[in-house]
């Protein structure tokens, strides 16, 4: 039995604990705010949070919960009906054009990570992060690769060789302000698109992500076929784009390998769809790879895979290839997902608190007290149908608004 004199203290201790510590529901109203957008169900980016009262300040997240009175003259949404969620992620584009950057928020995408770019017009992408009118930029610069390897087909670059060292070209793209470092693995089968012989030998790779870990860059891997992904995951990079799209499926053995390495893989699977859309138009002789891409039924077979070994999900399209757009072909690339078997929340985390959390990026993917006030309001529920994220009612970017 619990003594009479140690159950009055830890009755004292609790009920002092209670009053320090209000609960969420039971805290003061905000003194102001800019923007409250009352009753909306809200989708926080890892978690369906049901409807709540969401008040931005200084373009930021003031409170989720209950705003009650609070927040006179701030611009007031009715939210009832409406869903909120983060902006989107893409972590893989190939950007040209700023208004890519506009096109790409106006469609809710807030962030786009290029894996390969001119070291030219970056540095300008870099410095619209902040602006309401643009989607926030993030760029690996030049690929790395060698002489004649993909991707130096679209322009020159400079390549690892005799005269660049795989720890001199991360230092130069370190220099030019290079967020990540993208590395270019392996080659298709001749006939392939971008297809060439030159590549990087396993050496190279291991060298490049080892100065790239050195400068605290983290390396994004281009591969094509499972044995190669499976042997450089055990050399430390973070992720993987593409699914492999040419030769055998992932064993289980090679998916435990994956999910041991800590990587996570952007499958890209709009690109694949889009190819064999396109190839599948045209004469049978004029695609000579066709026999080697893996057709679609194999792709959502092997993102069901991935998924169930418990390896992230990334979305990306890797656009402009194959015609894929910098906005709302994102939405395509996630009923993929679903198409795989991924339900809609776990689908709508692949492009929003996942790549919040495994990519160089800040602002989009998560709505939290304190966070970016980066939002999506819809008119209709994304949880039910993913194709609700082109029916948008509102987009603010760090609380301007800008649809």
């Amino acid at each position: 039995m619990i003594p009479r004199l140690l159950l009055l203290s830890l009755t004292l201790a609790a009920a002092s604990c209670s009053r320090s510590a209000p609960s969420r529901s039971m805290r003061e109203p905000l003194a102001s705010c800019d923007l409250v957008i009352r009753r909306v169900h809200l989708f926080d980016g890892d978690a369906d949070r049901g409807v709540v009262d969401v008040a931005v300040r200084e373009g930021r997240i003031a409170r989720i919960g209950s705003v009650g009175g609070g927040c006179e003259g701030a611009t007031t949404i009715d939210g009832a009906g409406k869903h909120l969620i983060p902006g989107l992620v893409n972590a893989h584009v190939h950007l040209w054009k700023q208004s890519d950057l506009r096109d790409a928020l106006q469609a809710g995408v807030f962030t786009v990570v290029d894996l390969h770019t001119s070291e030219g017009p970056d540095a300008a992408f870099r410095r619209l992060r902040d602006s309401s009118g643009y989607a926030s930029y993030y760029s690996a610069g030049y690929a790395a690769t060698v002489p004649g390897g993909h991707p130096t087909q679209l322009f020159p670059i400079e390549t690892i060789n005799d005269s660049v060292t795989p720890e001199q070209f991360v230092e130069h793209r370190v220099a030019k302000g290079a967020d990540l470092i993208k590395i270019v693995s392996g080659n298709p089968p001749p006939g392939a698109r971008g297809a060439t012989n030159p590549t990087l030998s396993f050496a190279q790779i291991e060298a490049i992500t080892r100065a790239a870990k050195a400068r605290s860059r983290m390396v994004l891997v281009h591969v094509a076929r499972i044995d190669e992904t499976v042997r450089i995951a055990r050399m430390g990079v973070d992720g993987f784009a593409h699914l492999w799209s040419y030769g055998d499926s992932a064993t289980d053995e090679q998916l435990r390998v994956l999910k041991g390495a800590g990587v996570f893989v952007i499958p890209t699977a709009l690109l694949q769809q889009r190819a064999w859309q396109v190839i599948d138009r045209e004469p049978s002789g004029k695609h000579t790879f066709r026999e080697s891409l893996s057709p679609m039924p194999r792709v959502l077979h092997e993102i069901r895979r991935v998924h169930e070994a418990r390896i992230p999900i990334v979305a990306g399209t890797d656009p402009p290839n194959w015609g894929v757009n910098y906005g709302g072909d994102l939405v395509e690339e996630l009923a993929i997902y679903a198409r795989a078997g991924l339900s809609n929340a776990e689908v709508l985390r692949t492009a929003t608190g996942v790549p919040a959390r495994l990519l160089p990026v800040d602002g989009a993917g998560r709505i939290v007290e304190g966070s970016r006030a980066n939002l999506i309001l819809l008119n209709s529920d994304p949880l039910e149908d993913v194709a609700a994220l082109r029916d948008i009612a509102g987009i603010w970017k760090n609380g301007t608004r800008v649809r």
